[in-house]
This record gives structure tokens, C-alpha cells and sequence, in this order.
């Protein structure tokens, strides 16, 4: 499995494969579409950075850790 962590899977493929997207482009698997995709991946990382802060389901509430 590719890891996004490794150095070399990054620039080899992972990277590739984000350049090569177009509006044509269809999935290997799953049913997003490439605009769709790109926002579902870009959400994650505005929650990541403390730009995005969405409410928190019933297991967060339930652990209740700040």
C-alpha cells in the first residue's frame, strides 16, 4: 500500500497521479467525481489546520476530550 509518508511514494505516484486529474479523469474506485474528491481531501486538511471546525459526532461528545 502506497503511503503518503514515504518520500518516494509522494513524488512517484501519489503526486503523478494528482497532476494527471482532469475533469475527464474517472475513478479507480469509489464513485467521486474529481472536483468532489479534491474537496472531500481538502476539507480534511482545513480541520487538520484549525481552519475548519465541524461539529462533533455522538463518539466525540461521548469521550469528550478538548
Amino acid at each position: 500500500m502506497k503511503d503518503i509518508f514515504n518520500q518516494s511514494d509522494s513524488e512517484e505516484e501519489i503526486l503523478n497521479r494528482i497532476d494527471n486529474l482532469s475533469r475527464n479523469s474517472k475513478p479507480q474506485w469509489g464513485k467521486m467525481d474529481v472536483a468532489k474528491m479534491l474537496a472531500h481531501c481538502s476539507s480534511f486538511q482545513d480541520i487538520a489546520m484549525g481552519n475548519a471546525f465541524p461539529p462533533r459526532g455522538w463518539l466525540g461528545i461521548l469521550i469528550r476530550r478538548n
